[in-house]
């Protein structure tokens, strides 16, 4: 997972806010270990000045939850799926 977006830059430039967040899936291929899962299927959007991305795990070791902080904002939780066989 990944975020980004930079609104502190000069006024003529204006901000680089093009980022809503991107989910990618291991394929275990060398040639390409990942591919890009679009947000619409994912569910994970982001909207903001994101900063940062932490994983809160519970104790059996699994991913509940992914918090994305917000510069100047509110913080944003995803709920983790397990995936579907």
């Amino acid at each position: 997972m990944m975020v980004g977006n930079n609104y502190g830059v000069d006024a003529e430039t204006g901000r680089y806010d093009a980022m809503r967040g991107i989910y990618l899936e291991g394929t275990g291929s060398q040639d390409a270990p990942f591919i890009s899962i679009p947000g619409r299927i994912s569910g994970f959007i982001t909207k903001g000045d994101c900063r940062e991305i932490l994983a809160i795990r519970h104790s059996g070791g699994t991913t509940d939850l992914i918090v994305v902080s917000t510069n100047d904002g509110k913080l944003q939780t995803f709920k983790v799926h397990p995936p579907t066989p």
